[in-house]
């Protein structure tokens, strides 16, 4: 009677263990579930955040593509006025260099 009380109590104690673990292995899995649809909630909203920096890039990039054409006949237009300006001023600078070999030239 007494080993049988023994194994009953071994087989109880086993029972128990494979209860708590049970229950600690249902713990573990809940906890490591709250912990992945933490970290997912996380990275979708990363994933989000970086969506709408891009578009806002994208629109940016388009905004300035779109001035590209503009800009470009402007700087065009500014080019043209200041080779005409370099070309009158080398004019004025050719027109004083003759006076100044006239008068040299006189002076001889």
């Amino acid at each position: 009677e007494r080993i049988e009380r023994r194994i009953a109590e071994a087989a109880e104690i086993q029972r128990l263990t494979d209860e708590r673990f049970k229950q600690e292995w249902a713990a573990f899995l809940a906890d490591e579930q709250k912990r992945w649809t933490t970290h997912m909630l996380l990275r979708d909203e990363q994933w989000r955040d970086h969506d709408r920096q891009s578009a806002k890039l994208a629109e940016r990039v388009t905004v300035v593509e779109d001035e590209v054409p503009d800009l470009r006949e402007t700087l065009r237009a500014l080019q043209a006025l200041d080779q005409a300006r370099l070309q009158s001023l080398f004019n004025v600078v050719r027109e004083l260099l003759a006076e100044y070999d006239q008068t040299l030239t006189k002076v001889r």
